[in-house]
């Protein structure tokens, strides 16, 4: 048995999230399909973590194994030709059988767009948003959640997980255009809504609701109900996933 991973990017619209779904359409549902339909033998795969519904991925890492021996850069051109039009496969990489998406995975990277301008063409893929927040009042609280902390603040209520310390390695707002920025925040791990809600606490910051020294105390207070409401899905992008082995 031969495992590999796949590196794709999708556009998350029209999907309910990466994880299969008994009613919705997923990416993990599509990409099972597509690989299934080359293959000729049903084929699943372990994606690199959950996206909710609507947030897209620029870099997204799954796994698959198969017995056959594969072409890899035939593989990614027959896939992208079955694939829906929202779903690019970029790499094919052979791995070792321990190697494992979701596990493996040492950093990841999300990143939230903002724009202050209307524009249709972003539509889908970034927030509007009518006053200008104050970024610099915003980036000084970002500071503030950089290193180990416990994120319970932020996590989806009612989950199964039991450990909610994440260690942020980076947090910062950008601005990438004219009238639009993101905010990028790297960590070893990420809870369920964690960026979501993250952003739209900081956001409160940044319209002047909220102090400073406010993202301290709803950390410290480990309350979901301290955090602001979870900025909404579509301006969320995973960015990137690194492992030890994968360039």
């Amino acid at each position: 048995m031969r495992r590999y991973f796949l590196e794709i990017a999708f556009k998350g619209t029209r999907f309910c999230g990466w994880q299969r779904q008994p009613h919705d359409a997923s990416v993990q549902q599509e990409v099972e399909r597509a690989i299934t339909t080359i293959l000729r033998t049903e084929t699943t795969c372990m994606g690199c973590g959950r996206t909710d519904t609507g947030v897209h991925a620029n870099q997204f890492f799954l796994h698959f194994d198969t017995q056959q021996e594969l072409d890899a850069h035939q593989f990614v051109y027959r896939l992208n030709g079955v694939l829906h039009e929202d779903v690019a496969v970029k790499r094919c990489i052979p791995v070792s059988q321990e190697a494992h998406a979701r596990y493996d995975a040492t950093n990841r990277t999300y990143r939230y767009f903002v724009h202050n301008s209307k524009n249709p063409f972003l539509r889908e893929t970034s927030l509007f948003m009518l006053r200008t927040p104050d970024f610099d009042a915003m980036n000084e609280a970002a500071k503030l959640m950089t290193g180990s902390h416990d994120f319970t603040s932020f996590a989806r209520l009612h989950s199964d997980v039991k450990n909610h310390m994440c260690e942020v390695r980076s947090a910062r707002w950008e601005q990438c255009g004219e009238s639009q920025w993101y905010f990028e925040i790297s960590a070893n791990r990420f809870l369920r809504n964690m960026v979501r809600a993250v952003v739209g606490t900081l956001l409160k910051t940044g319209r002047g609701k909220e102090p400073l020294g406010h993202i301290e105390t709803v950390m410290q207070g480990k309350n979901r109900g301290l955090a602001g409401a979870s900025a909404p899905a579509h301006g969320l992008f995973l960015h990137s996933v690194q492992y030890p082995y994968i360039t």
